[in-house]
């Protein structure tokens, strides 16, 4: 589930949660159970009018580490930044 923040220029963002129960994976040599987790991913923005627009997202807000598969490296958290400008200034 999540919320979204959005508007043409200006603030923007958004959080969303997700959870996922324990399963048993068989893929190949990854057999096991993968166990249950929670995430909270969070975005958030500003879009100027010059063109240019900033981004920063981050997956597993919370550091909760996980792994798709049994065998796989543990995933953390995940932090990006984002630059996109739009020549001739505000898309619209």
């Amino acid at each position: 589930m999540g919320v979204n923040y959005i508007q043409p220029s200006g603030l923007f963002g958004s959080i969303a949660l997700s959870n996922n129960s324990e399963y048993d994976a068989v893929v190949g040599i990854f057999r096991g159970t993968v166990e249950s987790r929670t995430l909270v991913d969070l975005t958030a923005g500003y879009t100027m009018n010059n063109g240019l627009k900033v981004t920063l997202g981050v997956a597993n807000l919370l550091n909760n580490k996980y792994s798709y598969f049994p065998r796989l490296p543990q995933i953390t958290r995940v932090a990006t930044l984002n630059l996109q400008y739009h020549f001739g200034g505000k898309k619209g």
